[in-house]
């Protein structure tokens, strides 16, 4: 795999979409996935302190697995069918990998303390098994053997969340060919019988927010099977009414949305949503603005980028601390997220 030089730093510029501006700051990423390394042309941003982990790892999520105050690294690898465990040494170095085995080809991570015994505990889903791995990890920090949760057809997305706000942490899987399964969590690291939400609707990847400002959480998932945002309101038992899909189609882009990130872009105290879409027949993907109106709908799609270099992975953020959120991409090339391309972060302007 040949990477890209990690110091060349693209051209600033801005750019002005409707009344949405941000400052672009293009950088080119290492490529190395869920662990890429980003710096400066002339001092590095973060130094870089690689770690071997498994074959092919697609995903890195942080953890305290041990409950020692100090955040350890949790890596699933696709290729070698396992989760690389990297104890957090402080600071900001790790120890050497430890491999827990998993299933077929765990492609996402979710971390929360399931069982309420201080310690992060670790859900991976399995799409090729149509199923969710649970992880409670022990005092020591490792995990052992996985209990498994039956999903939809072929998981890729899985989330922790306290959706029904009664103190015990849920989980949502997004199924690419059967809704979101939910399994309400018991707080004993157990959970209740998978139900099915918006079953019918093709689910790439999802996200929990307060649509219509009535705190009760909110769930928006990025469907390829509708090229829509689907909205499904909340309610104060933890029920979802029907699906609203949003079209994610703006101008000339007809992508299948893959990613979905939450954000009020603009600070008019509505939630909005960043839409990465994919076009398999151009290879062309894109970014697509769906602003919040703040009563649960949301406006029409506005095209804010374009990139030919593959699928999008996005992140949304206060980056400078401006009280501004900000949004990170990286663009990887090949359906097998085979090499990460390019990446950037656009600095919000509020406006």
């Amino acid at each position: 795999m040949t990477l890209q030089d990690p110091r060349r730093l693209r051209r600033r510029s801005r750019l002005r979409i409707g009344d949405i501006r941000f400052t672009v700051l293009g950088i080119l990423i290492a490529a190395i996935p869920a662990l890429a390394t980003v710096a400066h042309a002339a001092r590095p941003l973060f130094p870089n302190m690689a770690h071997t982990v498994g074959e092919r790892p697609i995903m890195v999520a942080t953890a305290d697995l041990d409950g020692d105050g100090i955040r350890d690294l949790v890596v699933a690898n696709r290729w070698s069918e396992d989760l690389s465990i990297l104890r957090g040494l402080g600071g900001g170095d790790f120890g050497a990998q430890q491999r827990v085995p998993v299933g077929a080809i765990p492609v996402a991570l979710a971390i929360a303390d399931f069982n309420g015994d201080g310690r992060d505990d670790v859900a991976a889903a399995l799409p090729v098994d149509d199923k969710v791995a649970v992880f409670l990890t022990p005092p020591s920090g490792v995990p052992a053997a996985p209990f498994l949760l039956s999903a939809g057809d072929s998981p890729g997305s899985v989330l922790a969340v306290d959706l029904d706000l009664d103190g015990r942490t849920d989980l949502l899987a997004a199924n690419y060919f059967g809704g979101v399964s939910l399994w309400k969590g018991l707080g004993n690291g157990s959970f209740q019988s998978e139900k099915r939400l918006a079953s019918g609707v093709s689910a790439y990847s999802l996200v929990v927010a307060l649509v219509n400002g009535d705190l009760v959480p909110d769930l928006v998932v990025a469907s390829p099977g509708s090229r829509q945002a689907v909205v499904l309101l909340g309610d104060a038992s933890g029920g979802f009414g029907d699906p609203a899909g949003y079209s994610t189609d703006a101008l000339d882009s007809v992508g299948l949305p893959r990613q979905i990130v939450a954000a009020d872009v603009d600070l008019d105290g509505a939630v909005d949503f960043l839409v990465g879409t994919f076009d398999n027949s151009e290879e062309q993907n894109y970014l697509v603005l769906l602003r919040g109106r703040g009563d649960g709908s949301l406006e029409p799609g506005v095209l804010l980028s374009r990139n030919a270099d593959g699928d999008f992975s996005l992140g949304a953020a206060d980056f400078n601390n401006d009280g501004r959120p900000d949004l990170a991409f990286g663009a990887h090339h090949g359906f097998n997220c085979c090499e990460l391309r390019n990446g950037g972060i656009w600095l919000g302007r509020g406006d």
